[in-house]
């Protein structure tokens, strides 16, 4: 308590020093309708979980420049209501930029090239949250990213993202309008062995269109009809994972999408595709066409998994401030 007082103290005389932070979010619902065979399901969501954040940014007089941001956000699942808080402080200077809190893990910050649809679809190897991030400054257009976060990271947030016992690597190279990437994370919180997951892609943009191709794979742990995952596998519980049993082989993934861009309007396609030894796991293709107002955006995505027919259909309303 005394040091929480004293730092109150410190900060009543140098708030000029903290004028002025930024205030962004956003705020979406999306409605969605779902056929499966004879039944059917009408439901409202929130796109992507509303938040809030506040940033502020600080130059140093030895050339560092300090940022923080704290975020609050609700994402409402099912019945109940989840509100999370996370943040994050990040020092940038000739070396890098070194990230810790809630900063996105090396496979998080690069890649995810496929998802590109306004709802459903998604690339399932896009990595997770870490607790500490190194991004090297790009020599040449190479950029390189490594990070971690130790066993215990209960008291990063409250209901973050932020994965425990897990190390990463990638590196993406950018030239013209092309870029690719490698990235690689492995996970250590299971007593059999550790698991990893690799991934890579590649993109190119010309004249308002962008194609792009990914690809990568998850290891299974253990033996047993559970399989365990942190990435975009199969979850430990769920009834996949009695059917795509743990020993099974490692999961494949690949996803293949394009945009076109004119004006305020977005037409996305993307086919994503996971499955295990030669058992499909899923087969989705979505498409979409997004608009965009100022800052409030109105969009109608179809998607259809051929892996167990299921047809989808949305309508999202997001507004980003």
């Amino acid at each position: 308590m005394k040091k929480i007082i004293a730092a109150a103290v410190a900060t009543a005389f140098v708030a000029p020093a903290f004028a002025n932070p930024t205030i962004n979010g956003e705020i979406g619902y999306v409605f969605t309708n779902t056929d499966k065979l004879a039944d059917s399901a009408s439901a409202i969501t929130n796109a992507d979980a509303n938040f809030i954040a506040v940033k502020h940014t600080s130059e140093l007089d030895n050339g560092l420049t300090v940022t923080g941001v704290f975020q609050i956000e609700a994402d409402q699942g099912g019945d109940d209501s989840t509100v999370s808080d996370g943040g994050s402080l990040s020092i940038a200077g000739g070396f890098g930029k070194l990230s810790m809190g809630d900063v996105a893990g090396a496979a998080d910050a690069v890649g995810d090239y496929t998802d590109v649809a306004a709802w459903f679809g998604g690339y399932g190897l896009d990595g997770v949250d870490h607790a500490v991030s190194l991004t090297v400054n790009p020599i040449d257009g190479l950029t390189t990213i490594v990070s971690y976060s130790p066993s215990n990271v209960d008291n990063i947030g409250e209901s973050t993202g932020v994965k425990g016992d897990v190390y990463g690597y990638s590196a993406k190279y950018a030239i013209g309008g092309g870029e690719v990437y490698y990235a690689t994370e492995t996970y250590s919180g299971v007593a059999a062995a550790d698991q990893t997951m690799n991934s890579y892609g590649v993109k190119y943009s010309f004249n308002g269109i962008m194609v792009a191709y990914e690809a990568g794979s998850e290891e299974v742990g253990g033996s047993s009809s559970t399989a365990n995952s942190i990435w975009g596998g199969i979850a430990e519980g769920t009834a996949g994972a009695a059917t795509h049993a743990g020993g099974g082989g490692d999961i494949e993934f690949t996803g293949l999408a394009a945009t076109y861009s004119v004006g305020d309007v977005t037409l996305a396609v993307e086919k994503q595709k996971k499955e295990q030894a030669s058992t499909s796991i899923a087969d989705q293709t979505t498409m979409s066409v997004n608009y965009a107002m100022g800052p409030l955006s109105v969009a109608v995505a179809t998607t259809t998994d051929d892996t167990d027919s299921v047809d989808q259909t949305a309508v999202k309303f997001l507004y980003a401030f």
